[in-house]
């Protein structure tokens, strides 16, 4: 009776809270909706020459009401940077508005940053910053809300309810009887693993790291292409000061759109990033526990490998210190390669688990083509080693047409990406295709970095995995190995060879410069991994696959004491490098918050591989067009990947209008009245220049057009999804 009364009880305060997160919802999004305020203030400022350092007020003591406000100030200067103008208010709570304000960009105009005020205040102030010699004058200052509060509001709203939902159904379940003991331990560990490795992320500030600014800059490119209605985003429209910069054709975001959906609800860019960092990490555990344990048949050695290879030194060091989650997202979709290859490899042709073999292969292979192109060339050459180790079983029919299939399947779930990619490698002269001369010889590391040394960051296998590779190798060469399954010791022996391999070629004194000029191609290949410790990602997976044989090994022989060995050094391995992680980012590693993505400038792009070869893209600046002496334009529009003005060619030749606008395939001009199509071309930086003819008087839009067989390859990635998911629900039924 009182069971009865406690589920009666749970049930009802369930529905209550249910309740409420409704009335949340349709409260947020009522304020999504609503009709926004826009304040507007009068006046100009000038600054006083001569001063050296200087931060003052130039609006004070403004009221607001809690809200995320868009800051527009109206300024002239000639100077392309040097000045700042951001929010203050000193009598909000530590907090409570959250800006990083904007630089007075020349050929700008005003600005336009967010600030996010999360209390009612009398006493805000702008303030502008600035230094030196000054040739500055402010005007108007517009704050508009926007409806971002709400869209925040509704987003976390929407999240918890649907954790609070999820665990509604574990609980469910659990009360049924239908997780196990071994599930739960399962689903503790995973969760403990998840935590440890986003720490760094849970601090509410971001670890500064060498490749972390590009990776915040293609985050918002991505908003800002949705914003403008591009989709799939492959041009980012406002990156390069508004000149665009394609990035989506080389570097496919598809992991991005999820922290730059947090942009469009409104959240700061730190917040979006460190989220979908926790994200990355969690399934980065749940992918690589479920790979390991279906291997190993065994939960435990499931979750000693998962932790090993979530919380693994390479990992790590690409996630939090020097910030590279493009990379990092690659290292996903390691695991599930590998299972693809064990269940190709180890299966008999019957099993269910053979026939679907192929599912892994391609999910692994799209997820590495959409995230890391280099990781993926590095994949293509493991499996082209493994493939040659086990050519009697690969090269069965069977197994050969299910091998094909996948890298079918790959292609098509990925043709999207791929086609504008490889159309923009054969059209386009662009600066990526001219770096094979770089060698990366001189950036390999020496034998002792392979290993743990305080003080520096950490790339190596660690002494934990080095020693499992001695014990390994111990069992091979005393004969063991020959009593036990096959299968198991086929993959450790597989493992061992190439981990060695590969951490030999992630070494100074493996001669990469001698292979490099063997041959052009061999060239470019080499010259594009830049790093040779990127093969410790992969020799990291087969120091883990070892480390799991071990504990297979231990327990189908009943060895406790080996296998709780193994076990301890797992954990000791883990806590000596999280100990050394905590040390080397609290000694070198400074930290930032970045709320408006203003507020870092939108000109940096790291080794500018994507632009048109020769740009100079420290020329790249806000500007106006620029027209010839005999054309006259006006009405000029700008936008995203657009432009829009009315022009009349005065002169007895054909003219030019040179747009802010970086020329690559796709730009049409036209005039709208009478659909006449203009001639572009290459402007002085590879800029857009519209060529206007003699007499011409009327309208000029420019615009990027996605191709047509673009569209085509989107549609055929489309068709694929569409087919796999028909023949799953007909297989059900």
């Amino acid at each position: 009776m009182q069971a009865q009364l406690l589920a009666i009880i749970r049930k009802k305060v369930n529905i209550v809270i249910l309740a409420l997160f409704a009335v949340v919802l349709i409260a947020s999004f009522w304020l999504m909706l609503r009709p926004k305020e826009v304040y507007r203030f009068e006046g100009s400022f000038t600054p006083a020459p001569g001063v050296v350092l200087r931060e003052e007020p130039i609006y004070e003591d403004i009221s607001l009401r809690p809200g995320v406000y868009q800051v527009e100030l109206s300024y002239e200067t000639k100077n392309p940077m040097g000045y700042l103008c951001t929010a203050k208010d000193e009598t909000v709570f530590h907090g409570g508005l959250l800006t990083n304000g904007e630089n007075l960009y020349g050929g700008k105009g005003k600005t336009g940053y967010l600030m996010w005020l999360l209390e009612p205040t009398d006493r805000l102030d702008i303030c502008l910053s600035y230094e030196g010699d000054i040739s500055l004058t402010t005007g108007d200052l517009i704050i508009r809300k926007t409806g971002y509060m709400g869209s925040i509001l509704f987003a976390g709203t929407l999240l918890v309810g649907l954790l609070y939902i999820g665990l509604m159904l574990y609980r469910s379940y659990d009360l049924a009887g239908c997780v196990s003991k071994e599930q739960k331990k399962a689903i503790f560990g995973v969760a403990v693993i998840s935590l440890i490795a986003s720490i760094p992320f849970l601090l509410g500030v971001s670890l500064n790291g060498a490749d972390l600014t590009f990776h915040l800059h293609r985050i918002e490119g991505i908003a800002d292409g949705l914003r403008s209605g591009q989709f799939p985003v492959r041009i980012e429209p406002e990156w390069v000061h508004g000149h665009g910069y394609a990035c989506g054709i080389f570097y496919c975001n598809i992991l991005f759109y999820f922290p730059a959906l947090l942009r469009l609800a409104g959240f700061p860019i730190t917040f979006s990033y460190n989220i979908f960092c926790v994200v990355l990490n969690v399934a980065t555990a749940i992918v690589s526990y479920g790979v390991f344990r279906r291997i190993f048949t065994d939960r435990n050695i499931g979750l000693v490998c998962s932790a090993l290879y979530t919380l693994s030194g390479m990992r790590i060091f690409k996630t939090v210190m020097t910030g590279g989650p493009g990379e990092n997202g690659a290292l996903l979709f390691l695991p599930l390669v590998v299972y693809g290859f064990w269940a190709l490899l180890a299966y008999e042709t019957e099993d269910i688990r053979f026939k679907k073999s192929w599912i892994p292969l391609s999910v692994g292979f799209a997820g590495l083509i959409q995230t890391h192109i280099l990781t993926c060339e590095l994949t293509a050459f493991v499996s082209v080693l493994v493939c040659l180790v086990c050519c009697k079983r690969v090269f069965a029919k069977s197994r050969f047409l299910m091998l094909c299939k996948g890298a079918f399947a790959s292609l098509v779930m990925t043709a999207w990406f791929v086609v504008p990619m490889l159309d923009f490698v054969w059209h386009e002269n662009v600066h990526v295709e001219h770096i094979s001369g770089r060698t990366i010889q001189e950036a390999g590391l020496v034998f002792r970095d392979l290993f743990f040394r305080w003080g520096l960051s950490p790339t190596g296998v660690g002494f934990y995995l080095a020693l499992v590779l001695v014990l390994f190798g111990v069992l091979w060469m005393s004969g063991k190995c020959k009593k036990e399954a096959k299968d198991i010791f086929a993959l450790g022996k597989i493992s061992l060879c190439l981990c060695v391999l590969l951490m030999s070629m992630s070494l100074q004194v493996f001669p990469w410069n001698k292979i490099q000029a063997l041959h052009p191609i061999l060239a470019s290949l080499i010259s594009s991994i830049q790093f040779p410790y990127r093969f410790l990602g992969w020799a990291n997976v087969f120091g883990i696959l070892l480390v799991g044989c071990c504990l297979w090994y231990m327990r189908q022989h009943n060895k406790r004491t080996g296998y709780r060995l193994l076990m301890l050094g797992a954990v000791l391995s883990i806590t000596a490098f999280s100990l050394h992680q905590l040390e080397y980012v609290s000694k070198y590693q400074g930290t930032y918050v970045l709320y408006n993505v203003e507020g870092m400038g939108r000109g940096y792009i790291s080794g500018a591989e994507y632009v048109i070869e020769g740009t100079v893209d420290t020329e790249l600046t806000y500007r106006d067009a620029l027209p010839d002496e005999n054309v006259v334009i006006s009405n000029y529009d700008k936008g995203s990947l657009r432009a829009e003005f009315d022009c009349v060619n005065t002169g007895k030749e054909a003219g030019y209008v040179d747009l802010p606008l970086l020329l690559y395939r796709g730009y049409r001009a036209y005039n709208p009245a009478t659909g006449e199509a203009l001639d572009l071309f290459y402007g002085e930086n590879n800029t857009v220049c519209v060529e206007i003819p003699v007499g011409f008087n009327g309208q000029v839009w420019v615009r990027h057009v996605p191709l047509w067989y673009w569209r085509v390859a989107e549609a055929v990635t489309l068709l694929g999804y569409g087919v796999w998911i028909w023949r799953c629900k007909v297989r059900k039924k």
